[in-house]
């Protein structure tokens, strides 16, 4: 059931304006988006904090231009943990284990549509 509070529970062919402003709105953060993107591409849907983390320090250009720019690992973990995790959780994008650290991606075709748009645009 698509619920106009949560505006990634809509299939993308047909999102509304309130919707895709929400999405866009979360996914203008570029730790977020990039959280987001690490987590479409992955082929298992879940991944610790620790993990998904390493994968910024190992890539990162992704951070580059960005506020984010230069960060050490730590504090980007404790960003995340705080910060950005929470936020899409609220949202319903991911789910967010803060006892085991575990995150869950939802897969959500608006999203990952959206992400698809704003590479698009950048190349």
């Amino acid at each position: 059931m698509t619920s106009e509070n949560n505006p990634f529970d809509t299939d993308a062919s047909d999102p509304t304006d309130a919707q895709l402003k929400r999405v866009f709105t979360a996914l203008k953060d570029p730790l977020r988006r990039e959280t987001l993107r690490e987590l479409s591409d992955r082929e298992k849907d879940t991944i610790s904090v620790d993990a998904l983390c390493r994968t910024f320090g190992e890539n990162p250009q992704v951070l580059e231009g960005t506020e984010y720019e230069g960060w050490e690992v730590e504090s980007l973990r404790t960003e995340l943990i705080h910060t950005h995790l929470p936020y899409l959780e609220d949202r319903k994008v991911l789910e967010y284990d803060t006892r085991s650290e575990m995150v869950r991606y939802r897969s959500h075709s608006i999203v990952e549509a959206a992400l698809e748009s704003l590479d698009d645009e950048q190349h």
